[in-house]
């Protein structure tokens, strides 16, 4: 979890943030904001915490190759089980 905010709280400060964006644009004025190069933002924690995830895996999964077979950690069961059976069984199943 990113975040200890309730939804609430998070709904509430993405209108305050509307809110605000909103008056920047009548107090300034939407040249202004072109030339400061704001065009409409968006939350990018998400996608930075997702590319960080990505590339812990691929290193991850470099360093556990173990003959052409991948042994990637499984964080669900039914793949994890689907990989024991391919590798004590050769099957796909």
């Amino acid at each position: 979890m990113l975040t200890n905010m309730t939804l609430p709280q998070i709904n509430q400060r993405k209108n305050a943030g509307l809110i605000g964006g909103q008056a920047v644009l009548e107090r300034y004025g939407i040249d202004w904001l072109k030339r400061i190069g704001k065009r409409g933002g968006r939350p990018r924690l998400k996608d930075i915490e997702l590319l960080r995830q990505q590339k812990a895996f691929k290193a991850a999964n470099k360093e556990n190759q173990i003959g052409g077979m991948d042994s990637r950690r499984s964080e669900n069961l039914g793949q994890l089980k689907r990989l024991v059976k391919l590798k004590y069984f050769g099957t796909k199943s």
